[in-house]
């Protein structure tokens, strides 16, 4: 714990990101964590069961290689394996929802999503729709089991947020990687001298490049391509929203403005490119939207401070005013 303490400490104090150690403390945190957990294996059994649906209409498919969880699945027919796995994740999930608050419940659930995971890799390619379900399932696994006792009388109150904190600051992490990944590229297309993301025709050039590939329209891809300066402002307001994603995790204050930011963002990328990439939404939602973390009442003011690049600023000619005088 107390490795934690200093390395919060040195995150919040030298990167200026926020006060890890002085949040993950709080009383009412702690209780709003708990009834929040189970949401997570409610949705997951709510998934497996609608999986099942498959079972209905499953057709030997061209390509099947099954990944290494399921590599007892080459020795039986593709219709027996998927079965066997479609059931297991239901019955997993179920055990998930109604023991979340046991480790072992947490366990099964998790392993009955890695092989509905690993089915869904197993067709010729890796599908990345479900990775952020099965990294949050395996985090959540570490939950101290003290349910039924209170954060005063427990050490481990801390360490149950911290966990859940983890799994917060990993959905957003991944956010921040996508986000950081286009500023690399897009640098090195500037300096080659190639199209880039910061042209005002890039969000126009990018939905017709995706469309044209996958052969398909959306609702607003044509009017982006028309009008590019449309596409433009959101596609900028997105990057700024991914690059800096992760920094929000130390700021409560700004949880549920990322998680309605990031929504919109896949709703965004539907609409411009036809490109569906839901399957996380319910994760903001569970996570950030209701963060425990989040203050009621959290003035429109303080969210502008914490905002990233925004709270530098202040910092900064707060300082000069300090030093004026």
């Amino acid at each position: 714990m107390n490795r934690i303490r200093a390395v919060s400490k040195l995150i919040s104090g030298r990167l200026g990101l926020g006060d890890l150690d002085g949040f993950v403390q709080e009383d009412k945190a702690y209780e709003r964590a708990k009834s929040i957990v189970p949401f997570f294996y409610y949705f997951l059994l709510f998934i497996a069961l609608l999986q099942l649906l498959q079972l209905r209409h499953l057709a030997e498919p061209l390509i099947f290689a099954p990944r290494w969880p399921i590599f007892w699945a080459d020795y039986m027919s593709f219709h027996a394996a998927t079965t066997v796995i479609l059931v297991f994740f239901a019955f997993s999930a179920l055990t998930g929802a109604y023991f979340c608050r046991n480790r072992f419940g947490r366990i099964i659930a998790f392993l009955g999503f890695l092989q509905f995971h690993a089915l869904q890799a197993s067709f010729g390619g890796p599908n990345h729709q479900w990775d952020l379900w099965l990294w949050v399932a395996l985090i959540l696994i570490f939950l101290p089991d003290i349910w039924e006792k209170t954060k005063q009388s427990s050490r481990e109150g801390k360490k149950f947020l911290i966990v859940f904190w983890g799994a917060q600051a990993f959905l957003l992490l991944t956010y921040s990687m996508s986000g950081i990944g286009k500023l690399l590229h897009a640098a090195l297309q500037y300096f080659q001298g190639e199209a880039h993301l910061f042209m005002f025709n890039s969000a126009a050039f990018h939905v017709y490049s995706w469309l044209n590939a996958m052969q398909a329209t959306s609702l607003l891809g044509q009017l982006i391509m028309e009008h590019p300066l449309l596409g433009w402002f959101p596609f900028m307001f997105i990057l700024y929203v991914q690059v800096f994603a992760f920094l929000v995790a130390f700021r409560p204050s700004l949880h549920r403005v990322w998680a309605l930011a990031l929504v919109l963002f896949h709703m965004g990328t539907y609409f411009g490119m036809n490109a569906e990439f839901f399957y996380q939404v319910p994760l903001l939602f569970i996570f950030l939207f209701a963060s425990p973390f989040h203050e009621p009442g959290t003035s429109w003011r303080k969210m502008i401070s914490d905002l990233p690049l925004v709270s530098c600023l202040l910092r900064r000619l707060h300082s000069k005013h300090v030093t004026v005088t």
